[in-house]
């Protein structure tokens, strides 16, 4: 990447790099000011090195007439000779190599790895922890327990999981055939154990409607340990991960797109995005499923949906995800959100015993969080436009 050069206003910027991408030479350019004189414009850089020279050629013309109608579309005529040859220093005739390039601080993208390396390393611990249970207690209580990280950073951990848990330790089982050799009286007591009221979204409730005696109704408790003062748990469920290929898919999409997004953001207010995208999609994932989801893929949609929306607002931010990209993820929620509506209403109508995991709400919420703080000048490249 290449320094070009400078200007004074943001729509001269703009319209020479609209002009460039029409002639398929990539670019961004970003506001600066100089801290000792105070001076302030855009500084345009091109992408790359060997398109540099032919930009060059164009970013002398576009000095010399920036009114010229040829920046305004149409057809372009073919760049001139004198844009191909050296471009000379005034002082001493040297040949001009803006090899000015921009450096990454090692800090650039503190934020994006910071979540990167908090993700994998409570994956890991989790892992570790759920093969403890299972060694310790069997792979039947792993099935059924939380581990000691989930039950202290999933969005709630109700009072009916811990009886749950006090059972499994007072009649332990290995597995599924040990369950099924047990007395009666214990598999009811397992049974009830289970039934025990807690909150488990609209969408149990509204299969349960029918019932003549449903499981669920609107006097149990919600957010019972956030409203006992464990606020972080609004956010900390999306630190979380089931499997391999789940944080491999949510972590693989935090590098491509928060990598964009905290290279254009101040550290504050990209961990601000984060947090509202996370919280946001956490209640609302929450009030329709119940406590037990984990991952960071509604962050990464709101990701997704907050570059779609700069590329809108802002093009001149220079996102340099493609636009298809972002559309297929966004359409890609879409369409498995619409397949688990369909599952749904097939349930619901006993036409299939297929229950839907409604996780997609989290995706579908987190897409719609980051397209609108998108739309907010708060979250501006830089901080302001």
């Amino acid at each position: 990447m290449r320094l070009i050069g400078e200007f004074e206003t943001e729509k001269q910027a703009f319209t020479f790099s609209l002009f460039l991408q029409k002639e398929k030479i990539q670019n961004i350019y970003e506001p600066f000011e100089e801290a000792s004189s105070g001076k302030k414009g855009f500084r345009l850089w091109i992408l790359e090195e060997d398109e540099f020279e032919t930009a060059y050629g164009w970013f002398e013309k576009f000095k010399q007439d920036p009114s010229d109608p040829i920046y305004e579309g149409g057809v372009l005529p073919p760049l001139p000779d004198e844009a191909t040859q050296e471009f000379k220093t005034e002082e001493n005739g040297k040949v001009l190599k803006l090899s000015i390039k921009r450096k990454v601080s090692p800090l650039a993208y503190l934020l994006t790895h910071i979540f990167l390396f908090l993700c994998i390393g409570l994956f890991i611990i989790t892992m570790i922890e759920k093969k403890g249970i299972e060694e310790k207690k069997g792979r039947f209580a792993a099935e059924l327990l939380l581990t000691p990280m989930q039950k202290n950073l999933m969005f709630d951990y109700p009072a009916a999981m811990v009886e749950l848990e006090e059972t499994v330790d007072e009649y332990p089982v290995a597995t599924q055939q040990d369950f099924a050799k047990l007395p009666k009286n214990i598999q009811d007591e397992y049974h009830n154990v289970e039934n025990l009221p807690y909150w488990k979204g609209f969408y149990n409730m509204v299969m349960e409607y029918k019932k003549e005696s449903p499981a669920q109704d609107l006097d149990v408790p919600l957010f019972e340990k956030i409203r006992e003062g464990q606020v972080w748990r609004v956010f900390t469920p999306c630190l979380l991960h089931t499997d391999f290929l789940h944080i491999l898919f949510n972590m693989t999409w935090l590098w491509v797109l928060g990598r964009q997004i905290e290279e254009r953001l101040r550290k504050g207010r990209m961990l601000l995005f984060i947090v509202i995208a996370a919280v946001v999609s956490n209640i609302a994932q929450y009030l329709m499923s119940g406590p037990y989801f984990l991952g960071f893929s509604g962050v990464v949609v709101a990701m997704a949906g907050f570059i779609w929306s700069r590329q809108k607002k802002a093009p001149w931010e220079g996102h340099p995800l493609q636009k298809t990209t972002v559309l297929f993820i966004l359409f890609f929620v879409v369409i498995m959100f619409g397949l688990e509506i369909a599952s749904f209403i097939m349930h619901y109508f006993s036409y299939s015993e297929l229950t839907p995991n409604i996780a997609n709400t989290a995706h579908v919420v987190g897409g719609l969080t980051g397209l609108t703080l998108g739309r907010l000048n708060y979250f501006a490249r830089g901080g302001s436009e």
